[in-house]
């Protein structure tokens, strides 16, 4: 009776093992399929798809990295990330990764940040970055995940909006300054030259 009971619980054994293994071979082949997935998306991507270690090492850069910077994904997997941008955007990502670390796992979240890169030719470019720890069990972090954007022409467009709107506000002030040391300009403009943008003819005088 003895030796049944123990053959049993074997056999038991034996089946929660023959289990265990099928489903670790299934979460394999899940993984492996999700990564595939995520390498045909990031390799279709115009944005740069990349992973780093924690100190800051490149383990993963998507093909269009050459398109955005000139560096194939083989050399910039050799280029730090501490190399790769301008000493004020590392500072940047450094600061926001050590923060992110300081925080419980569910309050971590993905930050975006405007940086500076550097090109093979040796120019600097502007580029978005959105940056997000990679975790494990518990939240446990191994890495670092990202895209780049190249945003050199949006940059491009904010400055002549801005040189366009500083260039309203001078002839703005010259204009209406000039019209209100007239002595037949009314009061009211005189005081308010949006007045004179808000009617479309000059107020009456009394």
């Amino acid at each position: 009776m003895f030796e049944k009971k123990s053959y049993e619980e074997l056999e038991k054994r034996v089946r929660e093992l023959e289990e265990t293994i099928l489903r670790h071979k299934e979460t394999e082949a899940k993984l492996a399929e999700s990564e595939c997935r995520y390498r045909l998306l990031a390799e279709k991507s115009t944005d740069v798809t990349w992973t780093m270690t924690l100190d800051g090492q490149f383990t993963y850069i998507s093909p269009s990295s050459f398109a955005l910077s000139g560096f194939t994904p083989e050399e910039a997997c050799n280029i730090s990330l501490k190399d790769s941008v301008t000493p004020e955007s590392y500072n940047l990502i450094v600061e926001n990764v050590a923060r992110e670390l300081k925080l419980p796992p569910e309050e971590r979240s993905q930050a975006v940040l405007e940086i500076q890169q550097y090109t093979k030719n040796g120019s600097v470019i502007n580029v978005e970055v959105a940056v997000r720890l990679i975790m494990i069990d518990h939240g446990f972090p191994v890495g670092i995940h990202g895209t780049t954007r190249d945003i050199s022409e949006r940059k491009h467009a904010e400055k002549v909006i801005e040189k366009t709107e500083i260039k309203f506000e001078q002839l703005y002030e010259t204009s209406f300054g000039s019209l209100a040391e007239t002595s037949f300009v009314h009061p009211l403009i005189r005081n308010d030259p949006m007045q004179y943008l808000t009617f479309n003819k000059m107020p009456k005088l009394n």
